[in-house]
């Protein structure tokens, strides 16, 4: 199920506004953000935005914990209060089972709720991208045994 990203009344939020819901923001948070934007509005259940992030974290080949579904849950209600994820309600979906196989059943579903999401991933991008090219631009500093 694909939802609209955002309607033509909705005003764009400003750096300001960014900036604060940003500040607020942890990896896992962020993270579950650039899965749901990834899905183009596709709505996603918990168990579904846990499996991409994981695949997302695995890729990067970086340590990390897993992510446990009350992590995920106050994660998506933070989001939800900041006015980038909407809950969609319950839907029925394939739920993974073991041995490979499925069964339906009715999840909450999540997607992303509107310009805000998508403008804060653009943000936190140009912002680390800001903070790359401060580190590769500024000039070596000595150790600090040689300062003295």
């Amino acid at each position: 199920m694909n939802v609209p990203i955002g309607t033509m009344t909705e005003q764009a939020p400003t750096d300001e506004q960014l900036e604060k819901i940003a500040s607020r923001m942890g990896t896992p948070s962020e993270v579950i953000l650039r899965v749901l934007v990834a899905a183009g509005g596709e709505a996603l259940p918990g168990f579904e935005i846990t499996r991409r992030v994981t695949a997302l974290l695995d890729a990067t080949g970086l340590p990390r914990r897993s992510l446990d579904a009350s992590t995920l849950h106050y994660a998506l209600l933070r989001m939800m209060q900041d006015g980038l994820v909407v809950s969609l309600g319950e839907r029925e979906v394939e739920v993974p089972a073991p041995h490979g196989k499925t069964y339906r059943q009715n999840r909450e579903v999540y997607a992303v709720g509107g310009l805000r999401a998508g403008a804060l991933v653009r943000y936190l991008d140009f912002r680390a991208n800001r903070l790359a090219r401060a580190f590769r631009e500024a000039p070596n500093p000595k150790p600090a045994a040689e300062a003295i």
